[in-house]
């Protein structure tokens, strides 16, 4: 055979792809993707992939590659399937290879294994389940952006209201907001920024209750800042049940 017949039986090989009418419509770019050809190999004759199969994602779906990509398309080529004496639509790329050796695969319909796994895939249950599940994903996925973009919104506030800038003119405070003020410098486990006086080991001010409103009395002194990196909202212990 010389090189041009070769080219030539070769590229009477390349299978095309038909979509299933029908089916879903992942599972015909699953297909489309998983025979997508780069052609043969130059020297060896072999079939070339645009992608691995490995890259190829079906989460959701189960089963092999070569099952779900049969669910949504099939890959004829000008041949006859042995069994059938019909038109030959591969079972996986495997059996293009097969075919490229010189064997004769059946095709999809004839191959009771890949029937049946296709009549799984296609259960309405777990259609139905799947519909589901997507359903659920995309709703959260909207929560989720939905949630990044308000907490955005409230950094972007936070920046903005309690920018980082110093004054060289010193606070006018009582002495015991000073003494407050060093107490909070002097004992705070971290002063890059400090961190939240709840999480203290050692309360600020012996009495609890008391501590909120320090805290806002050296503020409005303007001996502390509020820094723009603190949460909006802090989260509240939970309740004791009652006895």
């Amino acid at each position: 055979m010389t090189e041009e017949t070769s080219a030539a039986v070769l590229a009477g090989l390349t299978p095309t792809v038909v979509p299933i009418e029908d089916a879903d419509r992942e599972l015909i770019a699953i297909g489309e993707r998983y025979w997508a050809m780069a052609g043969f190999h130059p020297e060896l004759g072999t079939p070339a992939w645009c992608e691995k199969a490995a890259d190829i994602d079906t989460l959701g779906w189960g089963g092999p590659l070569y099952v779900v990509a049969a669910g949504g398309v099939r890959a004829v080529v000008d041949r006859l399937c042995p069994e059938c004496r019909q038109q030959l639509s591969l079972t996986s790329r495997t059996a293009l290879a097969d075919l490229v050796k010189g064997e004769t695969p059946w095709c999809v319909a004839c191959t009771d294994s890949l029937t049946t796994a296709l009549q799984t895939l296609n259960d309405p249950g777990r259609r139905a389940k799947r519909i589901a599940a997507r359903a659920r994903a995309a709703e959260q996925e909207a929560l989720d952006t939905a949630r990044t973009a308000w907490r955005d919104a409230q950094r972007h506030v936070m920046d903005d209201r309690y920018r980082l800038a110093f004054s060289d003119t010193v606070p006018t405070a009582s002495v015991s907001e000073m003494v407050a003020a060093l107490a909070l410098l002097r004992y705070a486990p971290s002063t890059t920024p400090i961190s939240r006086v709840g999480t203290w080991l050692d309360p600020l001010h012996p009495d609890q209750r008391e501590t909120v409103p320090l805290l806002g009395a050296l503020v409005r002194a303007g001996l502390i800042r509020i820094h723009p990196t603190t949460p909006v909202f802090q989260s509240l212990p939970e309740p004791s049940p009652e006895r």
